[in-house]
């Protein structure tokens, strides 16, 4: 893979998460239990590429400066799959029984629960890449401006 091409897969990776972010905040949120799982197996599999993807971006001093536009893409594309996550979590979090007649009890409480720990994990997953690649920022914020929350947002 070249070095455009690993460039451009953060971009990809960025691109498809705004659009599945609007998408998720358009719709109403009378969804169905599996309506939600169906998301909330998309944003893993979005949030595991992006995640592979960012963890090789090399970090060091001298290649943090030169990843700048990827390490800031990077942050962006963590922000917006977990505002998705947040988001897929509080619908969970309002799911009942009663707007699934279809699914057992313990069906439904099963599914519910490991959806709400998938979400969390992967929470938690991003937070760390998100931690990795802010070290990459703090250190290039000595030798170029500083990486602020706005040039972030």
């Amino acid at each position: 893979m070249s070095t455009s091409d690993e460039e451009q897969v953060p971009r990809a990776i960025l691109k498809h998460a705004d659009s599945q972010s609007s998408e998720t905040v358009a719709k109403p949120s009378t969804k169905t239990m599996q309506q939600l799982l169906n998301e909330i197996d998309q944003v893993k599999i979005d949030a595991k590429e992006s995640i592979k993807t960012l963890e090789k971006v090399d970090t060091r001093p001298k290649k943090a400066i030169a990843n700048r536009d990827r390490l800031i893409e990077g942050q962006r594309s963590i922000k917006t799959l977990t505002e998705r996550i947040n988001d897929l979590e509080q619908q969970m979090n309002t799911m009942t029984k009663e707007s699934n007649p279809n699914w057992s009890i313990k069906q439904f409480d099963k599914s519910k629960q490991n959806a709400l720990k998938t979400l969390s994990d992967l929470s938690n997953k991003l937070k760390q890449v998100d931690q990795h690649l802010e070290k990459a920022t703090e250190t290039m914020s000595g030798n170029t401006q500083p990486l602020s929350a706005s040039t972030v947002s």
